[in-house]
């Protein structure tokens, strides 16, 4: 229903109400005159209660995801100035939605009806398919017309396969196209350039984006519409350089970070000139510490496409502010083993905080370069006097001494001492001779010292009863006779000369076993045994005298450890034993018939 008003003889408005198509609608908006006639008017204003819309057939009837597409429409009454027009769409047998709507354009205008043109977006997540269409305003609020053309929405296509999105090329190196896998592909360049041939990257240029250049590619299948783009990134890598920096000036034990830059893309391979090498992705830090002034050069920098060279700053300097040590002459020259060395210095420069000094004594060697120092515990008076302990274990001889500062991190070692001094050692001592005796055979043991002599020291039998024995000697090693009538352990308690006493060693014992002859208990056997000649030579004859031999005689001889040198077995009263491969000395020979044991002591020449 349009009501049209027109006023009365007193000035009152009066409605009359007239029932139109739209194709009448469409009609009037051309003619003013006819619209008033319509409305029973002569002349005077026309208005219209109520605005309404109009949506007209659209010219784009097919369009994809994220595609737009122009909406007409007629309006005819009044609209506020906040009203908004909004185009909605609604899919066969669903609801209107309203889409994002542009600002409509006006095409023309009268004093019945308004032409306008509005620019809808489908949005991406819409279903494909066929959707209906109309526009509706905000205030008033009014729902136009559905339009008479069908608004059919296509599928997205999948996105095409990539199986590089990163692909690097080296500057002025050859270039080949970008890849990727699928149908009616679209390539869009970082230029701008879009194209459906697959783009080969330049490679004059190096890459100055640190995301590189994006390229992009989309593909669109059979009666579908173009996908989401796949992006590429295209490096273009330049041959490196390497700028190092940090020059400073610091004490001796300080580190010092140095900043490497490159330039190109990583990642790199380098080395300096002081043999540090290594690898980085990235602009990195390195921390030095350098026990002299030392510059840092750039020796090889290079990355993916070869050798680059050193940058705008291919060096640092550290200068190392290097304390000295200067040991003083010693007021001793020898000193034994044990007791405290005592030493002065002069020092020069600044020592790191935490710094403490310390002596170092080395033996001397014909190469100083060659000594091997060792560190006493020490105190320093802090007026530039060092004492420490000489180790019990120090040998004689010969020592250089020094004194060094502990300088956290690199330690500053003194001047030799222009004093050489002479270490006396303490004592020690070896017990050497275990062994095996008979009964009644004399014997001894050695007694090897270390350090200088005289030496005293104490032994004693473990197994006799009489006191431990003391003796003080300048001979090495010394000799003890002993004649134990059964097995003794001697035991070596303590060992002492000029320096003091030695250290005490618990495994310093010797053991002499001492074992029995057991002929001396067969009187009849060994008075019955005839042996000559004595001494023998190359032949030795046995002869039993008054026994008779029911039973073989086993004659063994053997040495004065007990171990057996030659063995018969004889049946006749006699035998001559072959002595030609035995040196010699003095022997055991035994002989036993039976139960029954006789042995004599003989010697051979």
């Amino acid at each position: 229903m349009i009501n049209c008003y027109f006023a009365g003889a007193k000035g009152a408005f009066r409605a009359v109400g007239f029932m139109f198509s739209s194709i009448h609608c469409g009609m009037l908006r051309y003619t003013y005159w006819l619209c008033c006639l319509l409305c029973g008017l002569v002349s005077g204003p026309v208005s219209w209660a109520q605005g309404l819309i109009t949506t007209e057939s659209i010219s784009t009837t097919a369009v994809c995801p994220n595609g737009t597409f122009d909406v007409p429409f007629v309006t005819t009454g009044a609209f506020n100035s906040s009203n908004t027009f909004m185009v909605q769409v609604a899919a066969e047998g669903g609801s209107f939605a309203t889409i994002p709507t542009g600002t409509p354009t006006l095409i023309q205008t009268n004093r019945v009806v308004t032409s306008w043109r509005v620019t809808a977006t489908v949005p991406a997540s819409t279903t494909a398919g066929a959707y209906r269409v109309r526009v509706t305003s905000s205030n008033p609020a009014s729902i136009g017309s559905a339009s008479p053309s069908t608004l059919a929405v296509g599928a997205v296509s999948a996105p095409p396969t990539v199986e590089r999105t990163r692909v690097d090329f080296c500057q002025n190196g050859p270039s080949q196209p970008l890849q990727a896998t699928g149908v009616g592909l679209k390539w869009y360049e970082p230029s701008g350039v879009v194209s459906t041939t697959a783009p080969s990257p330049p490679t004059q240029n190096a890459t100055q984006k640190p995301e590189g250049d994006t390229y992009y590619v989309s593909q669109t299948e059979p009666n579908g519409c173009e996908s989401q783009r796949v992006a590429i990134q295209v490096f273009v890598q330049a041959v490196p350089t390497l700028s190092i920096s940090g020059s400073t000036a610091v004490n001796l034990g300080v580190e010092v970070p140095l900043a490497l830059s490159f330039t190109g893309n990583g990642p790199y391979q380098f080395r300096l000139s002081n043999g540090l090498s290594g690898t980085a992705t990235k602009d990195t830090t390195i921390v030095v510490l350098p026990e002299q002034t030392t510059t840092y050069q750039v020796v090889e920098v290079s990355n993916r496409c070869g050798a680059g060279s050193p940058g705008s700053n291919a060096s640092a300097t550290v200068t190392v502010n290097v304390p000295t040590i200067t040991t003083l002459a010693l007021t001793s020259t020898s000193l034994c083993a044990g007791t405290n060395l005592s030493a002065r210095f002069l020092s020069n420069g600044s020592f790191t905080q935490g710094s403490s000094f310390r002596l170092q004594v080395a033996g001397v060697v014909a190469d100083s370069a060659r000594a091997v120092f060792v560190e006493l515990p020490s105190t320093y008076d802090g007026d530039g006097l060092v004492t420490g302990r000489l180790p019990d274990t120090l040998r004689s001889g010969p020592y250089w001494v020094r004194v060094v500062a502990t300088n956290p991190k690199v330690p500053v070692r003194g001047s030799l001492s222009p004093t050489t001094v002479t270490i006396r050692a303490l004592p020690t001592a070896t017990l050497t001779g275990n062994q095996q005796i008979f009964e009644g055979q004399p014997a001894s043991f050695s007694i090897t010292f270390t350090g200088e002599g005289p030496w005293t020291f104490t032994y004693r039998d473990t197994a006799a009863t009489r006191p431990p024995v003391t003796v003080t000697t300048g001979t090495n090693p010394y000799v003890v006779n002993v004649a134990p009538i059964r097995t003794a352990v001697f035991r070596l308690d303590s060992v002492s000369n000029g320096c003091g006493k030695g250290p005490q060693r618990s495994a310093n014992i010797l053991t002499i076993t001492v074992q029995p002859v057991l002929s001396l208990e067969e009187r009849p056997l060994l008075e019955s045994v005839d042996v000559f000649p004595i001494p023998a030579t190359t032949s030795l004859t046995v002869r039993i005298n008054g026994q008779t031999l029911a039973q073989p005689a086993v004659i063994d001889l053997l040495d004065l450890n007990g171990r057996p040198v030659l063995q018969r077995k004889i049946s006749q009263a006699t035998a001559v034993l072959d002595l030609g491969g035995n040196p010699p000395g003095l022997y055991i020979l035994r002989v036993r018939v039976g139960e029954r044991t006789a042995a004599r002591r003989i010697v051979t020449q």
